[in-house]
């Protein structure tokens, strides 16, 4: 089955109540482009108007610096990145970090 470009745009359009995104919004680009994830995140800027950051690295302690140091809000990842940033953090090191998406 092949997405459309229409159908990207009203799946953002028609989440973006329930992801409660916002215009001040930094997401983690940590994710490949050529993942229909990655993709939903750099098209989200378009549609939706928020920032994407691209870290240098994806070790997860890369990862963690980055979303302190560019205040990052929102982030998609899979289980396993999720339970490696736990490991390495609590929420109180990543005050900025509102929202999570998993996928995988």
């Amino acid at each position: 089955m092949c997405l459309s470009d229409d159908n990207f745009i009203w799946n953002l359009l028609d989440s973006c109540p329930l992801g409660c995104y916002e215009t001040d919004d930094v997401a983690l680009g940590a994710l490949p482009l050529d993942h229909v994830f990655g993709l939903v995140l750099l098209l989200g800027t378009l549609v939706l108007g928020y920032r994407l950051y691209f870290p240098e690295a994806t070790a997860p302690e890369h990862l963690l610096n980055a979303i302190r140091e560019q205040g990052i809000t929102r982030m998609n990842g899979v289980p396993s990145l999720y339970l490696k940033l736990a490991e390495l953090a609590t929420a109180q090191d990543v005050p900025s970090l509102r929202a999570g998406f998993v996928g995988g």
